[in-house]
């Protein structure tokens, strides 16, 4: 996904098991943004169970590769990750390379890994900003609350 300088948001549904940008197991999503200032805005439902960006309730994220432009991921109102898995979803594979990340968990969930007691998954960070929150137990990076951690790298960036 080339943002190219563009604006774009997306709010999963009020309810919804679904993350508002779906990347599941065995799939990879690319966010790039060859033209500069593009922003992809992402909100799990604020009555539902999917991440911002990654898994749907009970749903293993895949791999999510972040290389420019800003983001702005927060999971649905019920224990998931800003960018990760849903509520009780693992968080896959996050890898960092530019652009400017924030990402929020909710109830439980993580800012970046795993939703509530869903594991962290692998997190590398190897540039850009990232600004990541968990909520109620849920760890800025790594697991959500009740579950194990992520494996971390971080070689560059500013955080």
């Amino acid at each position: 996904m080339d943002l190219k300088g563009n604006t774009l948001s997306i709010t999963a549904p009020v309810s919804s098991d679904q993350a508002a940008l779906g990347v599941i197991a065995g799939t990879t999503l690319t966010i790039t943004d060859t033209l500069g200032s593009g922003t992809l805005n992402a909100t799990g439902g604020s009555g539902g169970y999917g991440a911002g960006i990654g898994s749907a309730y009970l749903e293993a994220a895949g791999t999510i590769i972040i290389n420019g432009g800003t983001i702005n991921a927060m999971g649905a109102a019920n224990g998931s990750a800003g960018i990760g898995g849903g509520l009780q979803g693992a968080g896959g594979t996050v890898t960092i390379s530019g652009g400017t990340v924030y990402a929020t968990g909710r109830n439980g969930g993580s800012g970046i890994g795993g939703g509530l007691q869903g594991a962290g998954g692998t997190v590398t960070i190897n540039g850009g900003t990232v600004n990541a929150t968990g909520n109620n137990g849920g760890s800025g990076i790594g697991g959500g609350y009740g579950a194990s951690g992520a494996a971390v790298t971080i070689t560059g960036g500013h955080r």
